[in-house]
């Protein structure tokens, strides 16, 4: 039962976190859309590509300083797990 609350409250916030308007993110071609619909004209697709390759670089930096961040943090212990799952 825990596992299954895991996993609906991992798919809420995924639906949620997707759905904001940045670039490279569902949200973001939704956001575009509207953009489209208010100046009724469609936005350059290469514009619109360079915003969401821009948006997508930024999420991708963040994802690595976070991991640089949480290995600084909690790399001696990952390491002590790992080793004690081996039995050395």
């Amino acid at each position: 039962m825990y596992l299954l609350q895991f996993m609906a409250i991992l798919s809420i916030n995924l639906a949620v976190l997707n759905i904001i308007p940045f670039p490279a993110l569902d949200g973001g071609r939704i956001l575009f859309i509207l953009i489209e619909k208010v100046l009724r004209r469609p936005v350059a697709r290469k514009v619109e590509g360079w915003i969401h390759g821009a948006g997508f670089a930024l999420l991708i930096t963040l994802v690595i300083f976070i991991t640089y961040r949480d290995l600084g943090k909690y790399g001696g212990r990952i390491l002590e797990f790992f080793k004690h799952l081996t039995g050395n």
